[in-house]
C-alpha cells in the first residue's frame, strides 16, 4: 500500500506568486480555483493526495482511496491549463477491479470562434489483461455542454449523466436567447426495459399579441416517448410543475436551480414507462389586462388515450393600490374514453379574498358524466358548492367546497356565508346560509 501520494500537475501561472514560477508551479499544484485545491495557508500544497493498495494472490487486486481514505474508483488531478483552443480543467485515473479496467478521464472544453464545447468525464477504458483486444475498450462521457454566442443570439445547452437506483439517465437544459425573447427547454433521456425513454418540455416567454380578451404572453410545448406523466388532482393543479413554470421558471426546482435540480423536482410527475407517450401544449395569456391565465393541455396515448386540460387564472382588483378583490381559480378538464369518464372541475384557492385579506373566498364546481363500459354509465352530476347535508353522496361523485366566504372581522365577530346547487339523475337541490 502507498499512502498520500501527490502528483503536482500545475495550475495557472497568474495565480501564483514568488520569484521562481517553475518552483512555485511544482509546489503549488492544485492551487488557484481548481476543484479539490487546498485552502490558503495549508501546508500541503501538492494536491490532491490519494492512496492505493494492491495485492496478488492467484489474481490481481487493486483499490484506490481518496484524500480522506474513503474507497473510490477515480482519482482526479486539477490542471487548469489552456493550450490554444483546448482548456484542460482536470484529468483523472480510474480503476475498476472486477473488470480489470484502467480508465483515463478528462474534464475540459474546446473553444473555436463562437462555439464552446465542454466535455465532462470523457473517459477511455483499457482492459489491462487484454490490451490488444480493441473491442474490449470502452468510451464514456458523463456530460456535454455546448454554447454558441453570435452577436445578439446565444444558444446553450447541456446533458449530464446521473445514476439512481442503478438506472443511468442523461438530464439536460437548453436555452436560446435573443434580444427579444428566450426559449428554455428541459429534458431527460434514459432507458426502460431496454428501450429509449425521453421527454422534453420547452417554454417561450414573449408577448406574441392578440385581441384584448386573449393577449398571448407565452407558449409551452413538450412530449414524452416511453414516458408517463401523472395528472394532478384539482387540488394539486396550482403546484403542477409544468403549469407553474409557465408563469415562473423558479417554480421548478427553486431559484437559480441547476438542470439536475429542475429535473429532480419533475421526477414525481414524469417517469419512464414503456409503451406510454404524451404531448403537451400550453399558453399564457391575459384578458383585458385584468385576468391572467395559464392553460396546459396534455394528451396521453399508447397504453390508454386521455386528454387533460389544466388551468390557473388569477384576477386582482384594482390593479394598483390597495387590493379589494383577489381570486385564484384552478381548472381541470379530463376525458378518458377507455374508462368512460368526462369530468370538468374548478376550485378557488385559499389565497382568494374580497374586501379584506381576512375575508376568504371558497367554492368549487364539478360536472361529471359516466358512459360506455364504466360501471356507473348513465349517471351524471353537476354541482356548485357541494350537496344538501342530508343527501347520500355516491362514492364516485366529486366533492367540492361550499361557495361562500368566511370573514373574521375581529376577535369576537365572524361573518360567514355559503351556498350550493346540485343536479343529479335522482335529485336537484339548492340552499344557503348566512
Amino acid at each position: 500500500r502507498l499512502d498520500r501520494l501527490a502528483v503536482p500537475l500545475g495550475t495557472q501561472f497568474d495565480k501564483l506568486s514568488g520569484d521562481n514560477p517553475v518552483a512555485a508551479n511544482l509546489l503549488a499544484s492544485g492551487g488557484g480555483e481548481a476543484e479539490g485545491a487546498p485552502e490558503d495557508g495549508e501546508e500541503d500544497a501538492a494536491d490532491p493526495t490519494f492512496s492505493i493498495s494492491g495485492g496478488y494472490v492467484d489474481d490481481l487486486s487493486v483499490q484506490l482511496y481518496g484524500a480522506d481514505d474513503e474507497l473510490t474508483d477515480t482519482v482526479w488531478f486539477p490542471v487548469q491549463r489552456v493550450y490554444g483552443p483546448l482548456s484542460c480543467k482536470r484529468i483523472g485515473v480510474g480503476w475498476q477491479d472486477a473488470e480489470r479496467m484502467l480508465s483515463f478521464l478528462f474534464d475540459g472544453s474546446v473553444s473555436v470562434d463562437v462555439l464552446t464545447s465542454d466535455l465532462i468525464g470523457l473517459s477511455v477504458g483499457i482492459p489491462v489483461t487484454r490490451p490488444t483486444e480493441l473491442s474490449a475498450y470502452t468510451l464514456g462521457l458523463h456530460g456535454l455542454a455546448l454554447e454558441v454566442s453570435a452577436g445578439p443570439v446565444e444558444i446553450s445547452g447541456g446533458l449530464v449523466e446521473t445514476t439512481e437506483n442503478g438506472i443511468v439517465s442523461y438530464q439536460g437544459q437548453a436555452l436560446i436567447k435573443t434580444e427579444a425573447f428566450a426559449i428554455d427547454a428541459y429534458g431527460a433521456y434514459t432507458t426502460v426495459d431496454g428501450r429509449p425513454s425521453l421527454f422534453i418540455f420547452a417554454l417561450v416567454n414573449y408577448p406574441l399579441g392578440g385581441p384584448p380578451c386573449f393577449f398571448v404572453m407565452g407558449l409551452a410545448a413538450g412530449f414524452g416517448y416511453n414516458s408517463s406523466v401523472r395528472i394532478p388532482s384539482i387540488e394539486q393543479v396550482q403546484e403542477f410543475p409544468l403549469l407553474a413554470a409557465m408563469n415562473d421558471l423558479a417554480e421548478i426546482g427553486g431559484e437559480d436551480a441547476t438542470p439536475g435540480e429542475v429535473l429532480a423536482s419533475l421526477r414525481d410527475w414524469i417517469q419512464p414507462a414503456r409503451g406510454a407517450y404524451w404531448l403537451a401544449a400550453g399558453v399564457t395569456f391575459t384578458s383585458f389586462k385584468i385576468v391572467n391565465s395559464n392553460v396546459l393541455a396534455v394528451v396521453e396515448f399508447g397504453k390508454e388515450f386521455a386528454i387533460s386540460i389544466m388551468g390557473l387564472s388569477t384576477v386582482k382588483l384594482p390593479q394598483e393600490g390597495r387590493t379589494y378583490a383577489y381570486a385564484e381559480l384552478m381548472i381541470q378538464i379530463v376525458v378518458k374514453p377507455a374508462e368512460g369518464v368526462i369530468s370538468a372541475m374548478a376550485l378557488l384557492s385559499p389565497n382568494s379574498f374580497v374586501f379584506d385579506p381576512a375575508c376568504h373566498l371558497t367554492g368549487g364546481f364539478a360536472f361529471c358524466v359516466w358512459f360506455g363500459n364504466n360501471p356507473h354509465a348513465g349517471d351524471f352530476v353537476l354541482t356548485i358548492g357541494g350537496y344538501h347535508p342530508s343527501f347520500q353522496v355516491r362514492d364516485w361523485y366529486p366533492q367540492v367546497p361550499r361557495l361562500g366566504f368566511n370573514w373574521a372581522v375581529s376577535n369576537t365577530v365572524t361573518i360567514k356565508g355559503e351556498a350550493y346547487f346540485a343536479l343529479t339523475t335522482s335529485s336537484v337541490m339548492v340552499g344557503g346560509a348566512l
